[in-house]
């Protein structure tokens, strides 16, 4: 388990990662879509406090349960598998930038799903979804930040050269 110290730190990590990432500098109102599994709700309550302090509009966005994947990809048809809510092309194209807290409970929950459901759902195809070319332009240049379980944490550097290991 991660300490307090631990998890700002990697909020910190984040951030800087999210800023480098992105060509632009961030402006005050700029949105931030926040993507997480329920196991890292505690660092993206931190990473939503950091990016209000930076006068960003942070929208959280919490991923589906295993159980909820395994319903879907298990019990849905074509038509449920490429829609996309309304509202949610809008929503891309203006994003600034999105961070995904990868924190997953099961890693196997879809072994028994068809690999044909799953394989095309990431990006829907102009015939399958709303997504025009240029919301999928922007959404592909907005900055980015992955984070997934820490094998060995990583401290900021202080400049923009490689991360150095952390002493906490």
């Amino acid at each position: 388990m991660l300490t307090e110290r631990h998890l700002e730190n990697y909020a910190d990590i984040l951030w800087w990662g999210l800023s480098t990432a992105r060509r632009q500098r961030f402006r005050k109102n700029d949105v931030v879509q926040i993507r997480f599994h329920a196991g890292a709700v505690r660092l993206m309550e931190i990473l939503y406090r950091k990016l209000l302090e930076k006068g960003l509009n942070p929208v959280p966005r919490l991923s589906p349960t295993p159980d909820m994947e395994r319903s879907f990809y298990r019990l849905s048809g074509i038509r449920q598998l490429v829609f996309v809510p309304p509202g949610e092309e809008r929503f891309a194209e203006n994003l600034s930038g999105s961070i995904f807290l990868n924190a997953p409970e099961s890693l196997t929950h879809l072994r028994d799903a068809d690999p044909g459901k799953s394989a095309g759902r990431p990006w829907p195809t102009r015939r399958s979804g709303p997504f025009s070319n240029a919301a999928r332009r922007r959404a592909l240049t907005a900055g980015r930040s992955a984070c997934c379980r820490p094998q060995s944490l990583r401290a900021m550097p202080d400049s923009a050269s490689r991360p150095t290991r952390a002493r906490w």
